[in-house]
Formats: C-alpha cells, structure tokens, sequence
C-alpha cells in the first residue's frame, strides 16, 4: 500500500473548480484520495483547501498556515489510520477534530459529483 500521485489524470480545464485551482491529488490504495487546491478568488476567506474523500467519509479542511505541511501530515495520518484495514468510527472521529474537517460549503450545489463520474 503506498501513496500514488494521480493530479495528471485530471485535464486541465477539470483542474480548474469553483475559483479553485487542484495543485495536487495523491490516491492510496485505489480507496483514499486526498486533494490540495489553491484559490484566487479575493472573496473567499481561505488561500488553500484540502479535500479527502473515501468511502468511509469526505470533508475539507482549509489550513491558515503551512497548507503543505498540513497536507503532508494528513496523507501520513490516513496511510497509517489505513494499515489496519478501514477507517473506524473512532479514527474519523479523532481525524476530523484533529483537521477541523468539514463538508465544503460548495460541494452539495456546484456539479460536484460530476468531478468523479466524467
């Protein structure tokens, strides 16, 4: 089980999302995909978000410092919480206070679900 970097299979234009630019997509195990992006839009109150998605749960979380950092902290927190099989309740629960892990506010009314059926 290891980390495998996929942002290239997404073109360009899909890189592209909602004032939002995907910097980087990693997959672990063909089960967890975790996504940074940056964002340009002045009215937005955040510069980075990430977004992990599995089949267990899905969320963002959008760091005020050390986006990267955060990132990579977060890819070694889901491949260790992954050794063991899948997520367990008790995991999630730690993960998602631990990363202020939300629903993204955009994610329910923008086409989001297309992103991942084209």
């Amino acid at each position: 089980m290891e980390w495998k970097e996929i942002t290239s299979y997404y073109s360009e234009i899909r890189r592209h999302y909602n004032g939002k630019y995907l910097e980087k997509s990693y997959l672990l195990d063909d089960a967890v995909e975790i996504q940074i992006y940056s964002a340009y839009d002045e009215e937005l109150d955040y510069t980075n978000e990430i977004f992990v998605t599995c089949k267990e749960f899905y969320g963002s979380t959008y760091p005020s410092e050390k986006p990267y950092e955060v990132y990579e902290q977060m890819k070694k927190d889901l491949y260790e919480g992954r050794l063991n099989g899948p997520y367990t309740k008790d995991f999630i629960n730690k993960f998602v206070k631990k990363y202020d892990l939300c629903i993204a506010f955009d994610s329910y009314f923008s086409g989001f679900e297309k992103l991942f059926m084209e």
